[in-house]
């Protein structure tokens, strides 16, 4: 594991850096700590093309990033990249920079005209700031519409250097897209920062040998004095210390403080995925559609396998048709099952018309099954029999989606956790997922016996849903 050991002479170096700043009103290098030392020296020194930093929280590190970013942009004219998993978490980092631009005149004479410094110390909606020498900052959030058009811009402006901020609240179909687009920059810096919520990427990243580490958890915040002892006692009565303070992921299998666990472990997932495979059978398609920006999924089943055939944006919903037909035509598709909620009425009105095999599902309708709270969560255990009983699901980064599905059992009925619940954590919903479970709102055997009957039928019977 790489973990950074300073020179004096970077010691030096870095702390002579952090005397141009002012904190509280005395000069950065007496007020930092070891910790928040290393932080700022691994990324102006760039120590590392990959690093992982993970803190207790209230830690002060993105602060400390922030200086940091001051410096690779302003004297070293770096354009740096800074997503993070809502709009408020993308600014933290962008308002400790306006604040600290002002510090040195080595920092503010690059300032173009038309931003002025008394006027950047008050912006609070500023989402990008580029320098008379190229360097600058680009804040995305990754929920916003337009997230992967505003990093391609802040990549096409030159920027090298990326720092996702609250990583692990950053799903990992996003996580992988930028990771893409820094391919073929060969001296790319791509830093992760954050707590560990989640054991998906950032916990992946924490285990990578590539990653250069930073550690930092709640006994050593007290050692440099960052903590008194009476506010960690208190601390640990709240909910989630292991994670903010202790710095530790959570058990795979671990009911989380709200009662929730997840759909499929670790181990699980990964004994279930296979390289490739070949269908054979009946296929069914199930087709999640999505508006918003988010993604669009569509997975077909047959047999023992899943696959997921489409998984992406669309700037028009209806443009999902065209590629269903495609994929009926290409798999040689049996039935199609439609979620019908919301945008998706409309691609099911359509498949409908153009006489496709098709099946509407809304998510909140009644289960058959009393154990169930609707139809999703009864969906969702029906993936989870069907895997755990030797279905396959063929490679697919889109299949980490199952990293945030989790279920528990409320008033005696099994849930699936709502997505009001993942976006306020800034999590996109699990598409991929969804589209996958669709295509158990059927047997094989219903395709087999409605085969002949006319295909309206489809939607008209509400009992050819798998046994069991």
């Amino acid at each position: 594991m790489q973990t950074l050991e300073l020179t004096s002479t970077e010691r030096t170096f870095c702390l002579n850096l952090l005397k141009l700043f002012k904190l509280d009103g005395e000069s950065a290098d007496k007020k930092i700590t070891e910790g928040q030392l290393l932080i700022f020296a691994a990324l102006v020194l760039r120590k590392s093309n990959r690093i992982h930093i993970m803190t207790s929280t209230q830690y002060g590190k993105s602060l400390i990033v922030a200086l940091a970013c001051v410096i690779l942009s302003c004297i070293d004219g770096e354009m740096i990249s800074i997503p993070a998993p809502t709009e408020d978490k993308a600014k933290i980092i962008m308002r400790y920079y306006l604040q600290h631009i002002g510090d040195h005149p080595l920092f503010y004479s690059q300032l173009d005209k038309k931003d002025k410094l008394d006027k950047l110390l008050m912006e609070t909606t500023k989402d990008r700031l580029i320098l008379n020498n190229r360097g600058g900052v680009f804040i995305l959030s990754v929920q916003a519409t337009n997230a992967i058009k505003g990093f391609q811009a802040a990549m096409g402006e030159g920027s090298r250097i990326v720092i996702q901020d609250e990583s692990a609240l950053i799903p990992d179909p996003i996580e992988s897209t930028v990771f893409r687009m820094i391919a073929g920059k060969n001296d790319a810096m791509y830093v992760k920062i954050g707590n560990p919520f989640y054991r998906n990427h950032f916990y992946k990243s924490s285990k990578d040998e590539r990653y250069l580490k930073i550690f930092v958890d709640y006994k050593q915040g007290i050692k440099e004095g960052r903590y008194n002892i009476d506010f960690i006692e208190e601390a640990r009565t709240k909910p989630n210390f292991d994670i903010l303070f202790a710095c530790e992921f959570p058990a795979e299998d671990k009911i989380g403080i709200d009662g929730y666990q997840r759909l499929l472990t670790d181990r699980e997932l990964e004994a279930t995925t296979v390289q490739s495979g070949k269908h054979s059978g009946y296929i069914i398609c199930g087709i999640d559609p999505a508006a918003g920006g988010d993604n669009s999924a569509i997975v077909i089943k047959s047999g023992n396998l899943q696959e997921i055939v489409f998984n992406q944006k669309l700037q028009d919903t209806m443009d999902l048709v065209g590629k269903v037909m495609d994929i009926n035509q290409k798999y040689g598709v049996d039935m199609n099952i439609v979620d019908k909620t919301g945008v998706g009425q409309g691609i099911y009105d359509r498949i409908r018309e153009l006489n496709f095999p098709v099946k509407g599902v809304a998510f909140g309708e009644k289960s058959e099954d009393p154990m169930f709270a609707n139809l999703k969560a009864d969906l969702h255990w029906r993936e989870r029999k069907w895997l755990l009983s030797g279905g396959r699901l063929v490679h697919n980064y889109g299949w980490n989606e199952f990293e945030i599905v989790r279920y528990k059992n409320k008033d005696g009925k099994l849930i699936i956790q709502p997505k009001e619940d993942l976006f306020r954590e800034g999590i996109m919903s699990p598409n991929c997922v969804d589209a996958a479970v669709l295509t158990m709102a059927v047997s094989e055997m219903a395709v087999k016996n409605k085969q002949l009957i006319n295909r309206p039928f489809y939607d008209q019977t509400e009992s050819i849903y798998q046994n069991g």
